[in-house]
């Protein structure tokens, strides 16, 4: 009968325990995209090194800036032959005969006016002209993507492209509302969802120097986010019983309860309701929901269970208590 209460006491221990284990959402990884871990280093991707055309570049509708490459070959008495890039003022420097102004005009336009202005030097010569290299110019895209700023583009880049390279759509972002301003003033609204499920490419235009792309947020979060977002990106810090620890660039509008998928979720030994917000040297109560800001610290502390058994299983710890108590039985009877 003693035996059978003491057996009893270690399956209400074993309940016990196995209820300290944290069934919340935030146990394991959430579904989203990790973030990358904080880092110094803002060098952005130079575009030149890495164009991949969706074709050939037809020349008429190819136009000009300063950065554009052209190769440019005389056939005289005496040949010569070159590289020459447009400058920054849109002209172009041809050794020996003079500057040109070429940019705004298409790749095939150019080159008419280009032989012209040769010939005018050295009549009866073959003058052959092509493009090189494409150019990259900064251009400005604001509003709920991960990096709202400026992102280095080529004339062949698109809007969903340029996105990308600003980090992506935020998670609050409304993509059928994307305003883009062109230099000459005009405005057009595109959406990039009709783009992916349609195909159609009018939605996902190319831009030229000058252009803005304005993301909104989704009309429920739009008040808010004035709320959220700010220029400050201090690191947010993940620390404790998550299963991958570390300092994760701040991203607005984030939760807490993101940053912990990110991390990996809480581990098996943490717990959520032991969870600390570090917020501006205070210590405050964890909100899975509540939304992060530059700097915070989220801390997961060790569950009950962890605490009290350590490393060991619970039916570990179990079986060796009553293999103990059931050899003091035996020993007993004899």
């Amino acid at each position: 009968m003693r035996s059978e209460r003491i057996l009893s006491i270690f399956f209400l221990m074993g309940l016990l325990f196995g209820q300290e284990k944290d069934a919340s959402p935030y146990s394991y990884a959430l579904p989203l995209v990790q973030f990358p871990q904080a880092t110094t280093d803002n060098t952005t991707r130079n575009p030149r090194e890495r164009i991949t055309l969706e074709g050939v570049l037809n020349p008429d509708d190819y136009v000009l800036g300063p950065g554009d490459v052209l190769g440019i070959n005389i056939v005289f008495t005496e040949s010569w032959s070159g590289e020459i890039p447009v400058s920054p003022t849109g002209d172009l420097l041809i050794p020996g005969i003079g500057v040109l102004p070429v940019a705004g005009l298409t790749l095939s336009a150019a080159g008419q006016k280009i032989r012209g202005f040769i010939l005018e030097s050295y009549q009866n010569a073959l003058v052959s002209v092509t493009l090189t290299n494409i150019r990259t110019f900064r251009l400005l895209i604001l509003g709920a993507v991960i990096h709202p700023g400026f992102v280095d583009v080529t004339p062949v880049d698109r809007v969903l492209g340029i996105v990308g390279l600003a980090g992506g759509l935020h998670k609050f972002a409304d993509s059928d509302r994307i305003l883009i301003k062109h230099r000459n003033g005009e405005e057009e609204v595109i959406s990039l969802k009709d783009y992916l499920v349609q195909g159609d490419e009018s939605q996902n235009p190319k831009l030229s120097e000058g252009d803005k792309i304005t993301v909104p947020f989704q009309e429920q979060m739009a008040e808010m986010a004035n709320k959220f977002v700010t220029p400050t990106a201090t690191p947010v810090s993940v620390s404790g019983f998550v299963n991958i620890p570390g300092a994760y660039q701040f991203m607005y509008g984030y939760s807490v309860g993101d940053y912990l998928g990110i991390a990996g979720g809480v581990s098996e030994d943490g717990s959520l309701h032991r969870g600390i917000l570090y917020r501006n040297q205070q210590a405050l109560p964890l909100n899975p929901d509540e939304f992060v800001a530059p700097g915070d610290r989220i801390y997961i502390g060790e569950n009950f269970r962890s605490r009290i058994l350590g490393k060991s299983s619970l039916m570990q710890t179990v079986t060796a208590l009553t293999s103990l108590y059931l050899t003091y039985l035996s020993r007993i009877k004899k």
